[in-house]
């Protein structure tokens, strides 16, 4: 049912796998938008989405990256979010 290179990352590593699909699940980019629209009082989405933010600290929180402005530097969704993560 699975790749094989898939099968080879769950025996070598099944926490991982887990893990991965974990947060690939919880922090979904829709499921992030839907619960700051819900949630927000004065806060809005103008130009950056609430999920490309969760994006971004979820590399530095993981430790991928040692601080916001390291993994600023990754290619985001579209040039106007990176514009609008630059400008605060």
């Amino acid at each position: 049912m699975l790749s094989p290179v898939f099968d080879a990352f769950v025996e070598a590593s099944p926490v991982s796998v887990m893990m991965r699909v974990l947060m690939e699940n919880i922090f979904n980019s829709s499921r992030m938008n839907q619960i700051f629209e819900t949630y927000s009082e004065r806060q809005y989405s103008q130009e950056l989405m609430f999920s490309s933010l969760v994006d971004l600290m979820s590399l530095v929180v993981c430790g991928m990256y040692p601080s916001v402005h390291a993994a600023i530097s990754l290619p985001l969704p579209t040039p106007d979010e990176l514009a609008a993560v630059q400008s605060e």
